[in-house]
């Protein structure tokens, strides 16, 4: 079965560029360093943009939740399952996928 060429131009418009990559990537890594780029005006920039910012945000309260208790074994459980996130996030971005992840996904879709 042949393929049709003008369906893999759709699809690979589809796709992120590698400097499109590089600041969604950047953003897990420092949230607000993409802001400053003219890339942020991306979609898909934007889209990992508000969930790394949701993560950050949901790292400080770990944080400070993780301050109010005294069992290591909750701060483990805590502080590993926002590392979790983080490389969910990280892999989807170098994978060039627009997944959301748990949880954070969902408050993400609330940011304009």
């Amino acid at each position: 079965m042949s393929e049709n060429p003008n369906q893999k131009t759709i699809e690979s418009q589809d796709e992120p560029s590698e400097v499109e990559v590089f600041w969604a990537f950047v953003a897990y890594l420092f949230f607000f360093l993409p802001l400053l780029s003219k890339h942020r005006k991306s979609k898909f920039v934007w889209y990992h943009l508000k969930q790394a910012f949701v993560l950050f945000i949901l790292s400080v309260v770990a944080y400070f939740l993780a301050g109010l208790t005294d069992w290591l074994f909750l701060r483990f459980l805590i502080f590993s399952s926002i590392f979790i996130l983080w490389c969910f996030g990280a892999v989807n971005v170098l994978l060039g996928k627009k997944r959301a992840l748990p949880i954070v996904g969902r408050l993400a879709r609330i940011l304009p």
